[in-house]
């Protein structure tokens, strides 16, 4: 199950409240960002993480999901996950963030 949940375009300080308890702070600049929330079910258990999220969203390699992953940008039930190799053990949700690319 995978839901897109929000295009945030941001362009001075301040704090968005989305629901599913994601808060996304901005700071003084312009920042388009994405937001994807991932069901985890029990035909995802003992998967990597990165595997799960390229089977979901197939418009991103998967070698660009490590690094967004790498870079803090990955959150089950609500803890920062940072390593693409970590299999899921428990039922839950994954929150992606997904930022413009840099130009």
């Amino acid at each position: 199950y995978l839901l897109y949940i929000a295009n945030i375009v941001i362009q001075k300080s301040v704090t968005i409240k989305i629901p599913r308890k994601i808060t996304v702070n901005f700071r003084n600049f312009l920042i388009e960002t994405k937001l994807y929330m991932i069901l985890i079910t029990s035909k995802d258990l003992d998967k990597r993480v990165d595997v799960i999220i390229a089977q979901k969203l197939k418009d991103l390699s998967r070698n660009r999901l490590q690094q967004l992953i790498t870079n803090g940008n990955l959150k089950f039930n609500d803890t920062i996950i940072t390593q693409p190799s970590i299999k899921l053990k428990k039922l839950g949700e994954l929150i992606l963030e997904i930022p413009e690319p840099k130009k």
